[in-house]
């Protein structure tokens, strides 16, 4: 697979995140005053990803917007 990469990408890292979409189900993301929203983090339960972004707001601080969605649909 390695000599495609230059043509298809690092297929490795792209399977790796299709098992981890099946393993997770709350994608967490941020936005810094106003951009482009960027993951974070993933999460096995909402109530793991709601610590994680009580966490990561105090981490990150009043510029950014931390949340999280399902990715499970």
């Amino acid at each position: 697979m390695y000599n495609l990469d230059h043509i298809f990408g690092d297929i490795t890292e792209q399977l790796k995140s299709l098992k981890a979409d099946k393993i997770y189900k709350y994608k967490i993301v941020a936005s810094f005053k106003g951009g482009k929203f960027k993951q974070i983090e993933l999460c096995k339960t909402e109530e793991e990803a709601i610590m994680t972004i009580e966490k990561n707001r105090k981490k990150y601080g009043q510029d950014w917007v931390v949340t999280y969605y399902n990715i499970e649909d």
